[in-house]
């Protein structure tokens, strides 16, 4: 059994160590594209969005957690603790069916908050010495990079669904619609202590009026995947399986070199972007 600190989430990992990255402070910084999912193998789960709902709750399942006074949706990389669940595998090969988008952008993310501020994943090797081709973030100008201007872009557009999936989570906490995760016996274990799920009693309870109010700002369509999701658990069981008898057998993947465009074709596809003529392109958002 495990406690709720030994595992952590991404969200927590970098409200403790990630640094802004800015020009000014850090001119020189240069990168090289990780080159597996490793780097997040000890992680229990990741802050996921609206844009890419529907995909993660199709292949891990989603609970709800809070960072900083607001509640956001969570995807689990694994189930309580045990190694033979981890959808990343040993190797570092990612063995579901969807990457979450904020896993791509390492060692890059940006803060789970109202504002858009990029960070960075100070411990990362990405950041290490030896990079065979390393990407500077800024040019002697102090202007970003076409590479640095590219990741901009998608955390930009990650940012902004960030901001409405926010405004779905306090939707949501305010109609009082959650329970304990460990209220479940699948997530029994003491390291769910900080999650939530649904109260499918509380949900059939909600008046005309508060559905609504739910249904305008995304929560009733977040509370729906969050429920479909909870049945991947069976799945992550049998890929469990599945690793045992041998990875091949379960379809592992490696980063690619550009592992960004999956999650801006779902952005493109969620707000339907006639103006996104590039998988890169983002809008302007409230």
């Amino acid at each position: 059994m495990s406690t709720p600190t030994q595992i952590m989430s991404l969200a927590d990992h970098l409200a403790r160590t990630g640094q802004p990255v800015e020009a000014e402070t850090c001119p020189a910084l240069s990168w090289t594209p990780f080159a597996s999912y490793g780097f997040a193998r000890e992680f229990l789960s990741v802050p996921v969005v609206l844009a890419e709902l529907h995909q993660t709750a199709c292949a891990m399942p989603i609970l709800f957690a809070s960072h900083g006074g607001a509640l956001y949706p969570a995807a689990l990389l694994r189930l309580q603790d045990e190694a033979d669940t981890r959808l990343i595998t040993e190797t570092g090969d990612w063995s579901g069916i969807y990457v979450p988008g904020l896993l791509r952008a390492h060692p890059f993310a940006c803060a789970l908050a109202p504002d858009f501020r990029i960070l960075r994943d100070p411990g990362s090797p990405c950041f290490g010495p030896g990079s065979a081709a390393p990407r500077r973030a800024f040019d002697g100008t102090g202007a970003p990079t076409p590479d640095f201007t590219r990741l901009q872009a998608f955390l930009q557009a990650w940012h902004l669904s960030l901001r409405q999936t926010l405004r779905a989570g306090a939707a949501i906490a305010k109609a009082a619609l959650l329970r304990p995760a460990q209220s479940l016996p699948a997530f029994a274990d003491p390291c769910f202590a900080p999650y939530r799920v649904v109260d499918p009693p509380a949900l059939s309870r909600l008046g005309q009026a508060r559905k609504l109010a739910l249904l305008d700002t995304g929560a009733m369509e977040l509370l729906h995947a969050h429920l479909t999701s909870l049945e991947t658990v069976p799945h992550l069981r049998r890929l469990a399986r599945a690793l045992r008898a041998g990875p091949r057998q379960t379809g592992a993947q490696s980063p690619s070199p550009d592992g960004l465009g999956g999650f801006l074709d779902a952005m493109t596809l969620a707000y339907e972007q006639d103006s996104a003529t590039s998988p890169y392109s983002t809008s302007e958002g409230s």
